[in-house]
């Protein structure tokens, strides 16, 4: 090896930027290769194999070019130079638990900053979610109470409606509105809303909400209206009140109401010219609210009626 020495020297020290405070320095120093192609055998091939790949490995001065020119010269068969390659560095898998526990202390410390704030910020925050809490809440409650009351209405129907007496309410004033109706032209549909007036008051009266005197005084009030106030004739006045009468009232009580009314209405028509009689004929009269929502009431309890019964003829059959 002492005939070498004119080729190989020893190298030059570590430059600075490469003398890195975690790098353990290199066991070997690196060698200075001539630029003439020098082939070497035995023993000194295989320490300087050594010493370059671990020189190359440590990040010192050596490029691509030299080292595959350097591959190219050397007397390693070909079928050991792969065996002088680097091998890959292994995978760093530290690096994600510490980005993970960077991300974990961010989060915990902006918590932790906007906890100071809370005290502050939580006022201004109610004092602007009040009111929209408020306005939700008043159309939330009316939507509640509408649903609610439609849901216990139908249940009320389906299950408590009185399907007899409403059938003899519907029977009695349909009588009395028929006699109205052949009398006067305009007996009924010049006062529907009067006529739907004295049906909800005798339904309040029928549930016990008015009392008997105040419903007399109520039909009393509403035939002085029509009679003094708009001035019509006693068939037309007294068709609301005869109504009422009718349809709420007791058996004997009904009955003289409908005669009554009856003998009202035949001497008020005698008293008509033929062309009053005339325009009375041919006439289509509407049926007030009230008795349409009587006749929706029988015809809802009836069908749930029907539906319960097939309903437990069906689970009796399936049994």
């Amino acid at each position: 090896m002492a005939s070498l020495s004119h080729i190989i020297s020893a190298s030059p020290p570590t430059p600075t930027f490469l003398r890195l405070p975690l790098l353990r320095e290199p066991r070997f120093k690196p060698f200075v290769i001539s630029p003439k192609p020098i082939a070497f055998t035995g023993r000194g091939l295989g320490s300087f194999g050594v010493s370059y790949r671990r020189n190359v490995g440590l990040g010192f001065a050596c490029n691509a070019v030299e080292r595959e020119d350097w591959m190219g010269d050397s007397s390693i068969p070909d079928q050991m130079k792969h065996l002088a390659k680097e091998a890959p560095d292994p995978p760093n898998k530290w690096l994600l638990f510490s980005g993970f526990a960077l991300l974990l202390y961010t989060w915990r410390a902006i918590l932790w900053e906007l906890s100071k704030y809370e005290s502050v910020l939580l006022p201004v925050v109610n004092i602007i979610l009040d009111p929209i809490k408020l306005l939700l809440r008043i159309p939330m409650l009316l939507l509640s109470a509408i649903y609610t009351f439609v849901v216990y209405t139908f249940q009320t129907i389906c299950f408590y409606t009185p399907v007899p007496e409403l059938t003899r309410v519907i029977f009695f004033s349909s009588i009395v509105l028929s006699i109205g109706g052949a009398v006067s032209t305009d007996s009924i549909d010049s006062q529907k809303h009067l006529l739907s007036l004295a049906g909800i008051v005798s339904f309040l009266t029928v549930c016990g909400y008015v009392p008997e005197v105040l419903f007399w005084v109520f039909l009393s009030g509403l035939f002085s209206y029509s009679f003094f106030v708009r001035q019509t004739d006693v068939v037309l006045a007294g068709l609301t009140p005869a109504t009422a009468l009718a349809a709420i009232g007791e058996p004997w009580v009904r009955g003289f109401v409908i005669i009554l009314y009856l003998v009202v209405a035949i001497m008020q028509y005698f008293k008509y010219t033929e062309v009053e009689r005339a325009k009375v004929r041919g006439k289509m009269v509407m049926t007030p609210l009230p008795l349409q929502v009587a006749a929706l009431s029988i015809g809802i309890s009836m069908a749930a009626a029907w539906a319960r019964h097939r309903h437990l003829l069906w689970m009796a059959m399936a049994s």
